[in-house]
C-alpha cells in the first residue's frame, strides 16, 4: 500500500495512477472523496491537520510526498508522523539542495523546498528526493491570453529553462518508491533540452496552427502579474529574482530520469528524453 499525497494533482494524480497500473494498493490523500484517482482509497485530510495524515498510513509502506508552503508550520509534526513508514519520496524543486546560500537567500519556496529535506533526512524512514525542473504544465498559464489575443506576457521574453512534464517526474517517483530495498536517493528531473521563451511559444503556436507573439516583462510588470495572479509581494519578488538569474545562467538537462530508468529496468516511454534537434 501506498500513500500518495496530492493525489488530485497533475504530479500526484500521475503517481498514483502509474502505481495502480503496476497493480500496486494506493491510497490517495485528498481533501475532497470524489477528487481521488478511481480505483485508489480515499483518506481525506490536510496538512494543517496532522492527525489526518497518521490516520491514513495504517498498512503503508512508503509516501509519496507533495508539500504546500503554506503549511510550513506543521512541517515538523508530519515529518515526525511518517517516520512510521519504510519510505518517503518527496516531490522538491531544483536549488533546493544544500549550497552556500542560507535559506533567507532562496526565498519562501525553495527555502520550504530545503527544509523539508532536512527534516526527512533526520527522520527515521529512508527519504528519496525528486527535485524538478520548470514544469511544462506551468505553461498553461498562458492559455488564457493566447486564446483572447494570441500574445504571451512573459517575464524577461521567457526564461530558457527544459522543462519536465509531470509524467517524468511521476515515473521517477513511483520508480523510488517502488524499489526493493528502499534507499536514499536524489533524482534532478528536466525535460530533454533548453529551450527559450521564443521556442516555447513558438512550439505551442506550431501545436495549435496559430502565428502567437511573446511580448516581455521587465522585472517590475512581472512582480506585479505574479501578484495579480495571487502570489504574496515576498514570493513574487523571490520568484523573478529567480528567474532574471536564469536568463545568463538557463537551465540545463540532466540526464538522471534515462539513468533512472536503466538503473531500474524500466524501459523509457516517448515523453523522456530525446536527442537535440
Amino acid at each position: 500500500m501506498f500513500l500518495v499525497t496530492g493525489a488530485s494533482g497533475r504530479t500526484g494524480g500521475q503517481v498514483a495512477r502509474q502505481l495502480l497500473d503496476r497493480g500496486h494498493a494506493v491510497r490517495a490523500f485528498v481533501r475532497h472523496p470524489d477528487s481521488a484517482p478511481d480505483g485508489a482509497e480515499v483518506a481525506v485530510g490536510d496538512y494543517a491537520h496532522p492527525d489526518t495524515i497518521a490516520a491514513a498510513l495504517d498498512d503503508v509502506q512508503g509516501v509519496f510526498l507533495l508539500w504546500s508552503t503554506g503549511h510550513d508550520r506543521t512541517a515538523a509534526e508530519v515529518v515526525d508522523i511518517l517516520g512510521r513508514v519504510d519510505h518517503v519520496v518527496y516531490l522538491s524543486a531544483r536549488g533546493a539542495e544544500p549550497s552556500g546560500e542560507n535559506d533567507d537567500e532562496l526565498g519562501p519556496i525553495l527555502a520550504s523546498h530545503r527544509r523539508l529535506e532536512r527534516l526527512l533526512t533526520a527522520s527515521p524512514t529512508t527519504a528519496s528526493f525528486v527535485r524538478g525542473g520548470g514544469f511544462a504544465s506551468n505553461t498553461l498559464g498562458w492559455a488564457s491570453d493566447i486564446r483572447s489575443n494570441g500574445r504571451v506576457r512573459a517575464p524577461f521574453g521567457g526564461i530558457p529553462r527544459a522543462l519536465v512534464h509531470e509524467r517524468d517526474l511521476a515515473e521517477v517517483a513511483v520508480i523510488a518508491l517502488t524499489q526493493k530495498p528502499p534507499t536514499n536517493q536524489t533524482y534532478t528531473i528536466t525535460g530533454p533540452e533548453t529551450l527559450t521563451g521564443e521556442e516555447q511559444v513558438r512550439a505551442i503556436g506550431a501545436a495549435i496552427g496559430r502565428d502567437l507573439q511573446l511580448e516581455s516583462l521587465d522585472r517590475r510588470a512581472a512582480i506585479a502579474q505574479l501578484i495579480q495572479q495571487g502570489a504574496d509581494d515576498v514570493a513574487a519578488t523571490s520568484m523573478v529574482m529567480h528567474w532574471q538569474a536564469m536568463v545568463n545562467d538557463p537551465e540545463q538537462p540532466t540526464p538522471d530520469f534515462t539513468r533512472t530508468h536503466r538503473s531500474s529496468g524500466d524501459s523509457v516511454h516517448p515523453m523522456g528524453p530525446r536527442p537535440r534537434r
